[in-house]
């Protein structure tokens, strides 16, 4: 279920979003599967002390990690 739309999802998809190498850090990223199947994966971005201006399309993302 599409926690924006509210509309059913299912079957298999591909997110294909390019980012800089330095942008996110991979190693301390995690998924996880929620009882209603919903899958959730967190991507911690690294810290910089001159951080890119890189701006979340979602108003709904968090700040300290990128969230599909």
């Amino acid at each position: 279920m599409s926690r924006l739309s509210g509309a059913p999802t299912f079957g298999r998809f591909e997110i294909v979003e390019q980012f800089p190498v330095n942008m996110l850090n991979m190693e301390e990223a995690t998924q996880q599967i929620f009882e209603d199947g919903t899958l959730q994966i967190r991507m911690p971005y690294y810290a910089m002390q001159y951080p890119l201006r890189y701006r979340p399309a979602s108003l709904f993302q968090p700040q300290d990690c990128f969230v599909w």
